[in-house]
Order: structure tokens, then C-alpha cells, then sequence
């Protein structure tokens, strides 16, 4: 196993990473913001239920709740087709706040470190859609490094994805037009 390298993190990737876990943030807070209005439930109360929820379980939520109250199909195909972006993303996150990183040696980007302590039969898993969303980041067990322009990329397109999804739900009434999760 490499070395860990502090010094394999530039400012940059530092800050691709904080653009990163922001974009989730804006994400969670647009969820919740959603969710209270198709409960009507009041939002302090809605933060304190949902505070141990990350990303993937309020997505699994807010689309429940869609189905619940009987949301129209077509606007329920529309949000959950806008949370595909970041569900994809949504294991790039767990290894930005969850690993520990080092140099890759093959292309100068950077890579989780708990890649090289995974015994030789162990394939990493990550939850990749098929469908509605092409492949973002390498897939193979062997190429789990990310280059700079990769991180970049995925923090822009993940702010573009939300200020869409900001603007689909102020469209259908779900965020009112003063929201503050058209933040970002």
C-alpha cells in the first residue's frame, strides 16, 4: 500500500471537495424544504426527525412521501430523474468525508486509501445507475483515482443539477419562490 501523502491534496482538490459536500448540503436542505411542504409540517420539528438522514435516505424519503400523497407520475418520474445526478455522485461523497486519500501512482490524481486494503478477491462496490445518467468516474476495481478536472466537473455539475431541480419544484409550488434553497 502507498504511503499516505498529506501533500497529495492540493488547495484545489481541498476546495473540489468543499464544493462538493456544499452542493449535498443544498441538496438535503432543498429536500427537507420539499418534504415539509408536502407534509405541511413545520420545518424545526421536520429537522429534528430527519437530522440523522444523509443524502440517499432523504432522497428515498422525499420520493416515498411523493408517492404517498399521490403526486402526480409525471412530476414524481420528473424529481426522481433530478436526484439521479447526485445519487450517482452520492459515493464520491461517502470517500471525500470517509477516507483517507494518496497520490494514484499511474496518473497523477488521488485516490481512496481503503482501495489498497481490501484483500485481492474483494471487488469495491459502488451504486452506479445504468440508466439517466452516464458514467461519471471509473468503474474498475484496479482505477479508483480522480483527477482534478473529474472533481472539478462533478462539483459543477452537481450545482447545475440542484439550481434545475430548485427551479422544477418552485415551478410545481413544492419551494416557494423565496427559498433559500436556491442558494448555491
Amino acid at each position: 500500500m502507498p504511503a499516505e501523502d498529506p501533500s497529495c491534496l492540493s488547495e484545489r482538490h481541498l476546495l473540489a471537495f468543499a464544493k462538493i459536500v456544499r452542493c449535498f448540503a443544498h441538496y438535503e436542505f432543498t429536500i427537507d424544504t420539499a418534504c415539509c411542504a408536502l407534509t405541511k409540517c413545520e420545518p424545526t420539528c421536520f429537522s429534528l426527525l430527519t437530522r440523522p438522514l444523509d443524502f440517499r435516505a432523504r432522497r428515498v424519503m422525499l420520493l416515498d412521501v411523493l408517492r404517498q400523497v399521490g403526486y402526480p407520475m409525471d412530476r414524481y418520474d420528473r424529481i426522481s430523474a433530478c436526484l439521479m445526478v447526485p445519487f450517482t455522485y452520492s459515493m464520491l461523497l461517502h470517500d471525500i468525508l470517509h477516507s483517507r486519500w494518496v497520490r494514484h501512482s499511474e496518473g497523477g490524481g488521488i485516490q481512496p486509501a481503503w482501495i489498497f486494503d481490501l484483500a485481492p478477491s474483494v471487488e469495491p462496490h459502488r451504486d452506479w445507475c445504468d440508466e439517466c445518467v452516464e458514467e461519471p468516474l471509473p468503474r474498475s476495481a484496479d482505477d479508483h483515482a480522480y483527477s482534478l478536472d473529474q472533481l472539478e466537473t462533478v462539483a459543477r455539475r452537481l450545482s447545475a443539477e440542484h439550481r434545475a431541480l430548485v427551479a422544477y419544484l418552485m415551478e410545481i409550488g413544492l419551494l416557494p419562490a423565496s427559498s433559500n434553497a436556491a442558494i448555491d
